[in-house]
């Protein structure tokens, strides 16, 4: 019963994360908490009963005085829709000159909200006795209607005395126990239930309920319809769990449990749950990726303009690009703040602009701020992009001149690694010694590192005019 509320919450995680991880539940251990505790507290409060309207169940007794028995029957019978006055009269108490002195009104509507099974909804009971009226509703909204009524139809002729308001709760179980007596005494359930017009009443009456069922607007599936809500996956599944746990109540019902799953079995096959579901892959939405790329790119600028260079934006932007022909990274989904403020991230990132002392500096808290986005959700989708995109320090791609000419290491013809920006202040060049390694294509292995971490060459000997390619390698921030 409660699945769809926890489908909700693991829709909302898949829009900030791929997949769902360890990491990511751990990112949502709040939310996750508090739905539990909304679930276990739901589980233990007994729930609210309303009746047919939806209002809260309040009984309530309205008391009137009233000149005439006669005069508040004929202005009242008509607030009956199943019996006319003829009928309701043969059931009254007369005096000797046919008027009437004693009456029960059955106070009703035509048509049922729960049930397109039922043909009227009972909305109270009206009881005349000599001078004195009695009106008994089940809910404050039924209580005021009906003094609307009675102060419409009688006027003058009947005066409100007082309203006695009872909670479901607060009726004397002895009161209970009576009624129960009372209505065994007239048949018991079990036997009622053995009379087939009444069995085909009422699989008339759950048939009908489950039909309507499929076109009401539930809360548990957000106020959509079931209809509406089987177009997707996830609403499938919050469908079919609901259908569940009303299998399992009805199981249990000796009398009509057998019509019950009938019906609910008949409201699988017209939702279409009764059939697997075949595989589909959705072709990606050109139009829509090209729109949201553009709205992410619009959010770059905007932020470039107040904290980065030309250079770095057009770096963001060309990620951004990448990122668009990219099947692994499906830019259809997720927050569009999420994928704009991850870009400037890995951008930042990369070209160290998270360090304070350089010229162009910027937080983790200003992309946040700007964006209004949480630093772990970024964080973590910077990192997928990153490793998604191969983006390693150095990269051509996605540094600038100056960061990636930092991760280039040149060889001397004597075996000693340089890099590339030391290269001015030495005497050789490129062609003279030095063979150029990017420290893409490296193997970490092949290298080791003192206490100081400074790189150590194994193997000193290299083919310096680069007819040969060397297989020792090196990689810097390997584990970044």
């Amino acid at each position: 019963n409660f699945k769809p509320a926890i489908i909700d919450l693991r829709r909302e995680m898949l829009q900030e994360y791929r997949n769902i991880t360890p990491d990511v539940l751990k990112d949502y251990d709040i939310e996750i908490r508090e739905l539990y505790f909304d679930i276990y507290e739901s589980l233990f409060q007994p729930p609210q009963l309303c009746n047919t309207d939806g209002d809260p169940l309040l009984f309530h007794t309205l008391h009137y005085d009233i000149d005439d028995a006669e005069t508040a029957f004929q202005h009242l019978c008509i607030l009956s829709v199943v019996e006319d006055e003829k009928t309701l009269r043969s059931s009254a108490i007369m005096d000797d000159k046919g008027r009437v002195i004693k009456a029960e009104i059955p106070w009703n509507r035509e048509g049922h909200k729960a049930s397109s099974a039922l043909d009227n909804t009972i909305l109270g009971r009206i009881v005349i006795n000599n001078q004195k009226m009695t009106i008994e509703v089940n809910s404050e909204v039924r209580a005021k209607a009906i003094r609307a009524e009675i102060n419409n139809r009688l006027g003058k002729y009947a005066r409100y005395k007082t309203t006695e308001i009872q909670s479901p709760e607060s009726i004397p179980a002895k009161e209970k126990i009576s009624e129960g007596r009372n209505l065994e005494k007239e048949m018991g359930h079990d036997e009622l239930m053995e009379i087939p017009e009444v069995r085909d009443k009422m699989a008339k009456v759950m048939t009908a309920h489950w039909e309507d069922w499929i076109n009401q607007k539930i809360p548990a599936l957000g106020g959509i319809t079931p209809r509406e809500a089987v177009k997707n996956h996830d609403g499938r599944e919050s469908v079919e769990a609901l259908l569940l746990d009303a299998e399992r109540h009805m199981a249990g019902d000796e009398q009509m449990g057998d019509i019950s799953l009938d019906a609910i079995k008949d409201t699988r096959r017209r939702l279409g749950l009764d059939k697997k579901q075949a595989a589909t892959v959705k072709s990606p939405n050109k139009k829509k990726i090209a729109e949201r790329m553009e709205a992410i790119k619009s959010m770059i600028e905007d932020f470039g303009r107040i904290k980065l260079d030309n250079m770095h934006i057009d770096l963001a932007l060309k990620l951004c690009d990448r990122i668009a022909r990219m099947r692994k990274l499906s830019i259809q989904r997720g927050r569009i703040e999420i994928w704009a403020s991850a870009i400037v991230h890995v951008i930042a990132r990369v070209n160290f602009l998270f360090d304070p002392e350089n010229e162009i500096s910027i937080t983790a808290d200003d992309v946040c701020k700007f964006f209004g986005t949480k630093k772990t959700t970024v964080s973590s989708k910077a990192g997928l992009i990153q490793k998604e995109c191969d983006i390693y320090f150095g990269n051509k791609e996605y540094c600038t001149p100056e960061i990636s000419d930092m991760f280039r290491i040149y060889e001397t013809k004597d075996g000693f690694l340089v890099p590339g920006f030391m290269r001015d202040n030495l005497d050789e060049s490129p062609s003279a010694g030095y063979k150029s390694q990017s420290t893409k294509n490296v193997k970490k292995a092949d290298n080791k590192k003192d206490r100081t971490g400074n790189i150590k060459s194994k193997n000193k000997s290299y083919d310096i005019d680069g007819k040969k390619d060397s297989e020792r390698q090196l990689k810097l921030f390997d584990d970044f």
